[in-house]
């Protein structure tokens, strides 16, 4: 499953589980779900034809008509998670850091996100609060060395590789975890990523924050 600290394209990845007993999940949920059913289409943006259609709560324009949710009982949760991740990268020295939470995302229908990456920040988090493995798409990490499509050797290696062994991450266009509900990754924010469109009849939903680091 590939929980714990990993390397993803050579980038630094972790991943743990959240104890759902641990933190309000059903206020946070009963919030969020709130908010979808006054508006189903929250902050839907595409940079081109993408079409993304989904409700989130980042960059809101109109927050007087929802709810913010209260993270307050999962965030030590988020921060003993952070804390173990940056243990395995041997900084130089004692840092602090900020967490914050920055969004979230729900939908069940036509849920896909176009790639991208998060700005002002060095690292994201994504915890996937409501997940169905057999109903919902994980989020897809895009490879951000393009020589795979150029150098037909990358792709006769690729066939003697297996491709399910997150160390041959590096020699593949993406990758997508085998998600389940109450993941939560940890990853350098300059790493592409998205989620694919998928419609189903339950309810996803992910919050997403950033870590600055000082």
């Amino acid at each position: 499953m590939n929980y714990g600290f990993n390397l993803l394209f050579g980038f630094p990845v972790y991943r743990t589980k959240i104890n759902s007993d641990e933190y309000n999940k059903q206020n946070i949920v009963e919030t969020i779900l709130e908010n979808f059913n006054k508006k189903k289409e929250r902050n839907a943006w595409s940079i081109d034809s993408w079409g993304t259609k989904i409700h989130q709560s980042l960059h809101d324009d109109d927050n007087i008509n929802f709810k913010t949710p209260d993270y307050s009982s999962v965030s030590t949760a988020y921060i003993k998670a952070l804390q173990d991740f940056l243990k395995n990268l041997n900084f130089n020295k004692d840092i602090k850091f900020n967490l914050k939470v920055i969004n979230y995302t729900i939908s069940n229908f036509q849920s896909i996100m176009e790639p991208h990456l998060h700005g002002n920040s060095e690292f994201s988090m994504i915890h996937y609060v409501k997940f169905d493995p057999k109903e919902h798409a994980p989020t897809t990490f895009l490879n951000p060395y393009n020589f795979y499509g150029y150098n037909v050797r990358m792709e006769f290696l690729s066939n003697k590789m297996n491709l399910n062994n997150l160390r041959n991450s590096w020699n593949q266009e993406e990758w997508a975890f085998d998600t389940e509900e109450d993941d939560l990754i940890i990853f350098p924010a300059v790493l592409k990523h998205m989620v694919k469109n998928k419609d189903s009849n339950k309810m996803r939903i992910s919050v997403a924050a950033n870590v600055e680091i000082f």
